[in-house]
């Protein structure tokens, strides 16, 4: 038998069922060839370029979430590079999450303060990277960096006659509660301005997109596109030991410990955690409570002054930042938020993945991750959902309240956690959050 010849046989000859063995070597020629075909078509598609651009990587949601991001996206189809801007003095940072392999590329004149001088030397260095990268979208994540950079993109699409397409993810907004009436209408007119220029915005909550779209009126609902946050959960489930952050802290396990996570920042309102904390006390004076602040930020000093002020200094415990959150998680019994403003709190979302029940406050996004309200009481200032317990905003009295809901298992609180366990697991996923990204990137090509 001829092997050699066989070999070079096209696909279209007829296989004879006595020469079997030249018919195998037939298909195995054949199917190396297109396997090879399939590799050469993959290595010379062209991948979508993103750029992705955030005001700074410290401690907080969006951080991850550019870090999921710019690793996760499929390296087959997609090249990512990070650019970030500077931290401010008080703040943590999370630049580890992304600092490697060649993705992270900093900007020190791009951060939150409002600076003349530094945001235009910021302006000029994201319009170089933009024009050196040739980049086929900019996403751009947080609202200094979401103004800067799409203003760049529009200025090399002008005079370079480029093709950039723009996406800018709103995580919460400054359109409120950050500063007076006069500001907050200013800063509402640029970001209708830049949305002209944007070609996808994106929401992380339905609640969210109907404040873009409705009441701010940034821009129309077809432009909004609503994708949820998504991170590795499994590790608030797959936890080794309990007890690590409590044994540290010298608490025992009858202790009864509340606690809050996030910056110590004004527009996150811990003073109001510490009168809900108060009232607690007030109401349970033979409880053996402690309430857990992590976190730290400018307001730190103030809010242990205001703790001793109010009398239940020894009952807070501010413990700073942690990179285990986890292990915080496992130990805490219930946890508290008390924004004035939010988009979608990572902390809810780790808490319910956690097993914790949540009480917040009814700001932004965090309706959607508590559902249908079930219930009103107390006058209506407390309304308990299928996943967590909403309270009035500004509300010590009524966040008090709600603590006493779980502490009563007021209508079945292990039901109400588990399904709150299995919303997150469904919805808010890195998995799901990548394949949602990857598709929006692929429609605008």
């Amino acid at each position: 038998m001829n092997v050699k010849g066989c070999v070079k046989i096209k696909e279209e000859i007829p296989v004879n069922k006595n020469n079997s063995n030249c018919a195998a070597l037939t298909s195995l020629g054949y199917l190396k060839g297109k396997s090879k075909a399939v590799k050469n078509s993959d290595e010379n598609l062209k991948k979508i370029k993103i750029i992705r651009i955030v005001s700074r990587l410290n401690i907080g949601g969006p951080s991850v979430h550019c870090s999921i991001l710019s690793k996760g996206l499929n390296n087959k189809q997609f090249q990512s590079k990070l650019v970030a801007g500077s931290i401010s003095r008080d703040e943590g940072d999370m630049s580890y999450l992304i600092n490697a392999n060649g993705l992270l590329i900093k900007i020190p004149e791009l951060q939150r303060e409002i600076n003349f001088l530094k945001d235009i030397k910021a302006f000029l260095k994201i319009t170089r990277i933009i024009f050196r990268e040739k980049p086929d979208i900019v996403h751009t994540h947080m609202a200094k960096a979401g103004a800067i950079s799409r203003a760049s993109v529009f200025v090399c699409n002008l005079v370079f006659n480029r093709k950039i397409k723009t996406v800018h993810t709103y995580h919460g907004h400054v359109l409120s509660d950050y500063f007076g009436p006069l500001k907050s209408w200013f800063f509402i007119w640029v970001e209708k301005v830049l949305s002209k220029s944007t070609d996808a915005i994106i929401s992380l909550s339905s609640t969210q997109k109907w404040e873009l779209s409705k009441k701010y009126k940034l821009t129309s609902d077809d432009k909004i596109h609503t994708i949820n946050l998504g991170f590795d959960l499994t590790r608030f489930v797959n936890t080794n030991e309990k007890g690590l952050i409590r044994k540290s802290l010298g608490l025992n396990d009858k202790t009864i410990l509340i606690g809050i996570v996030g910056r110590l920042v004004p527009i996150k309102n811990h003073f109001l955690f510490l009168d809900s904390a108060k009232k607690i006390k007030e109401k349970y004076p033979d409880k053996p409570i402690k309430f857990l602040i992590v976190g730290d930020g400018e307001l730190r000093y103030q809010l242990e002054a205001y703790a001793f002020d109010s009398g239940i200094r020894d009952s807070v415990i501010f413990y700073g930042w942690a990179k285990k959150m986890e292990d915080i998680y496992t130990d805490i019994d219930i946890l508290l938020l008390t924004s004035n403003n939010e988009g979608t709190p990572v902390s809810i979302i780790e808490a319910m993945a956690s097993s914790v029940p949540v009480i917040t406050t009814g700001v932004g996004g965090v309706k959607d991750l508590l559902g249908n309200i079930e219930k009103k009481c107390f006058d209506d200032t407390v309304k308990i959902c299928e996943r967590g317990i909403l309270c009035q905003k500004g509300n010590a009295e009524a966040i008090a309240s709600g603590v006493e809901c779980v502490f009563n298992n007021t209508d079945d609180n292990d039901k109400r956690v588990a399904f709150a366990k299995q919303f997150v697991f469904d919805n808010y996923t890195d998995k799901k959050l990548i394949g949602r990204i990857e598709n929006l990137y692929k429609s605008l090509m």
